[in-house]
């Protein structure tokens, strides 16, 4: 069954101009059974089919429904993104009420200092262990750039986005206070 409906869901995608990007990046965050199994739901809703191979043979015969399901997938991605941007600004608020009280933020504080003391330990471990088998050394090094993307994600969160990504944030947001009016 689920199959059928991966399946299914790749059909459409593929039909359907500009989705295969939205939909790799929905996979990276979710199962590919869940994403396939809302990208059939959405088709279904368009087209008033019972099932996902009866979606399917609706859409790929009917370019105004491919439209009307691309334009539900893109604005499912804009509230997405406006939603991981306001996570991302009431995180910061949070952490400014902290400063404000003259308080910690404790839970952060032991995240960030635990994914540097695991970087440094996979450091040295690379370092002072030479006999290690080759498989070993990259298990561990994956592991030290793991906790190594860990603080980079701490201190852009901390710091605030680059250039670029503050511009793309602006963008989306006009673009969503556009679509919403």
């Amino acid at each position: 069954m689920i199959v059928d409906v991966i399946k299914t869901a790749l059909s459409i995608v593929s039909i359907i101009p500009g989705i295969s990007n939205i939909f790799d990046k929905w996979t990276k965050s979710y199962s590919i059974e869940s994403v396939s199994k809302a990208i059939v739901s959405l088709a279904k809703s368009i087209t008033g089919a019972s099932t996902a191979n009866g979606s399917f043979n609706k859409l790929s015969n009917n370019t105004e429904l491919q439209i009307k399901l691309q334009e539900l997938i893109l604005k499912n991605e804009s509230e997405i993104e406006l939603s991981i941007i306001n996570d991302k600004q009431n995180a910061r608020l949070r952490d400014m009420e902290y400063v404000k009280n003259n308080r910690r933020n404790v839970r952060a504080d032991v995240m960030v200092l635990s994914a540097a003391l695991c970087m440094i330990f996979c450091l040295l471990i690379i370092v002072y262990c030479k006999n290690m088998p080759g498989e070993v050394l990259g298990i561990i090094s994956t592991m030290a750039g793991i906790f190594g993307s860990c603080l980079k994600d701490a201190y852009s969160f901390e710091f605030g986005s680059s250039r670029g990504s503050k511009e793309k944030d602006i963008t989306v947001a006009s673009m969503l206070s556009k679509i919403r009016k």
